[in-house]
């Protein structure tokens, strides 16, 4: 029993002191009110590829092991959340690679979303902001707005006390997903409040 005691403090010393590199693919999903209809229009999504390939890069996150580097690969986060949130809301979602592509088809919007001051604290409570533009089949802007996404709740904060680095990845990954649940959540629910499509086609 004392040895195998001893092998877990061996074990939970080295896992914070080891320098080690982790990656946090999120994988949110928003909650969107549904529609009793969704919107008969086709949407596209163009993300920069400057958005595409963000990480966040961090270390020195004392409660699983400051020594270890944490990275979130935010571009995945952002293009999962924006297919799902808008396939709530919409007939067709599609991903296009300009916003030429946009124009004089089938697409009837496109919505172009971007991040910016992407942080975690030392808490690992995720913050940043997120902006949106949606435009017509024209080319014109009919909407524009930025929202705040935050961590809901204190669950990864919880998780990182009790596991340390062995629950860094689910504490990071479920701080991750929340922040940008509740980023799309708010972001659609003022979106179905402001804009009305079936008056912009």
């Amino acid at each position: 029993m004392r040895k195998v005691q001893i092998v877990l403090l061996v074990g939970s010393l080295l896992g914070f002191i080891a320098d080690c590199t982790f990656y946090i693919h999120p994988d949110p999903f928003p909650k969107i009110p549904i529609q009793e209809q969704k919107y008969p229009y086709e949407v596209g999504i163009f993300i920069d590829t400057k958005q595409i390939d963000q990480v966040y890069s961090q270390s020195g996150y004392c409660l699983v092991g400051a020594a270890h580097t944490w990275k979130v690969q935010i571009g995945e986060g952002l293009e999962r959340a924006s297919q799902r949130s808008f396939r709530s809301l919409f007939a067709q979602v599609k991903k296009i690679s300009s916003l030429e592509e946009g124009k004089g088809n089938s697409i009837n919007f496109v919505f172009v979303p971007s991040i910016r001051s992407f942080e975690i604290s030392q808490s690992i409570s995720t913050g940043f902001f997120l902006k949106a533009i949606i435009y017509n089949r024209s080319g014109d802007v009919i909407y524009e707005k930025e929202v705040r996404g935050e961590t809901r709740g204190g669950g990864p904060f919880f998780i990182a006390c009790m596991c340390g680095v062995f629950g860094g990845e689910s504490a990071f990954s479920d701080s991750v997903n929340s922040a940008f649940e509740d980023a799309f959540e708010k972001l659609c629910q003022d979106i179905m409040k402001t804009v009305d499509f079936n008056k912009i086609t």
